[in-house]
């Protein structure tokens, strides 16, 4: 805005998605400054807004409701079951019940996948005579399932890196989807603790 002989430079950054504001600031200045300025201006701005944009999708992330709660509810209790399925072999057999309703349910369910293909691979170490080809197939499968309907679910790629590190042995991949779930979410113990094995790996 010009009045007389100053200007306001007014600079917003806006999330068109969410109709929210990330960043505005105001800039007072002559209007013989302008073209003196300009270059300040722009380096403040992008300065300034680094990290902005990234939060808001990591928000946009964290935010994100399940569909159906159905689904959501059964992936909970099969959670539930599976984080001890290292100690009795039911459990694991449990959460894999669970978590395969859960697809049924909501065949959309990028989490329920996931935690399905973590469940068969825990499950084959329980009974090693079904770790053949075609449980490896379901594995491959599941997890493909579910970084197709969610690229963005740093569960999914947490999953991912685990079954690569663990099932496959392929550290480079492991390393790639660890690393972009540490992007996606880098507050997440277990992401943090797991990203420290494929590195000692």
């Amino acid at each position: 805005r010009k009045l007389g002989k100053k200007m306001r430079i007014n600079a917003q950054v806006v999330s068109t998605e969410n109709k929210t504001s990330l960043w505005t600031n105001n800039y007072d200045l002559s209007v013989d400054e302008v073209f003196d300025v300009q270059d300040k201006i722009a380096e403040e701005i992008v300065s300034t807004i680094v990290g902005r944009v990234e939060s808001d999708a990591l928000e946009s992330i964290k935010s994100k409701r399940p569909e159906n709660m159905g689904a959501y509810e059964l992936v909970l209790k099969g959670l539930d079951y599976a984080r001890k399925g290292g100690v009795i072999k039911k459990y694991t057999e449990n959460a894999l019940n669970l978590f395969e309703k859960a697809i049924e349910e909501d065949p959309s369910y990028s989490r329920a996948h996931a935690w399905r293909a973590c469940t068969l691979a825990n499950l084959s170490d329980w009974d090693p005579e079904n770790n053949g080809p075609d449980t490896v197939s379901k594995v491959i499968h599941s997890m493909n399932t579910a970084l197709e309907l969610d690229p963005n679910e740093p569960e999914v790629h947490r999953l991912f890196g685990s079954l690569k590190l663990f099932f496959d042995k392929d550290y480079d991949m492991a390393k790639y989807h660890l690393e972009k779930a540490r992007e996606l979410c880098p507050s997440d113990v277990y992401i943090i603790a797991r990203y420290s094995s494929v590195l000692i790996c």
